[in-house]
């Protein structure tokens, strides 16, 4: 009987779906290069979706939940794609920030193609993290160190983003929920 190994590259499962992810990654990395944080985070959202929609298909949860773990052959990869994942989301944020602290010293608004994300559009992500953060509570993978979305990091650098889109902008409006991403109770 012939053993067959599969590729550490490739999951167990919906290889397609980590194509899709690692694309819109590729995207918001590229757009992020030339200081187009607006598209960065609407690519780092669609991959967003992408990875929290098919983390258990995709092999990508706390090991042994269930008692199932995942191949052996495939945890170092787990490890770098949340790895990747998280970097992407503190980078852009992190350059949001500093675009907006540019504006702020010059007092010039920032040409194309740079662009920082709109306020709407950072509400937008802070609620659509969350959201798919709870579908996700269960399988362990919020701030579980290698595996999982490093929540109160990004959470802060969301809140530093809004911040500064304020200072510059004016007022979010009244319903906004970034402000209550840090009230939310602890998920652990």
């Amino acid at each position: 009987m012939a053993s067959h190994e599969t590729s550490p590259e490739v999951p167990p499962h919906k290889p397609d779906a980590l194509d899709a992810y690692e694309s819109s990654m590729r995207d918001a990395f590229q757009a992020a290069q030339i200081d187009d944080i607006q598209s960065a985070g609407d690519y780092l959202l669609h991959a967003t979706h992408r990875l929290l929609r098919n983390t258990k298909e995709l092999s990508l949860y706390q090991e042994n939940i269930d008692g199932h773990e995942p191949r052996s052959n495939w945890r170092e990869k787990r490890r770098e794609v949340w790895k990747t994942f998280n970097n992407a989301w503190l980078a852009i944020l992190l350059r949001q920030t500093e675009l907006c602290k540019e504006e702020l010293r010059s007092g010039r608004k920032i040409s194309r193609p740079a662009s920082r994300i709109s306020r709407n559009f950072l509400e937008r992500m802070g609620n659509e993290l969350t959201s798919l953060q709870d579908d996700i509570k269960n399988q362990g993978l919020s701030d579980y160190g290698e595996l999982g979305v490093w929540d109160e990091q990004i959470k802060d650098q969301l809140l530093k983003c809004r911040e500064l889109v304020l200072r510059l902008d004016g007022p979010f409006s009244p319903d906004i929920v970034i402000e209550d991403l840090r009230a939310k109770p602890d998920r652990r």
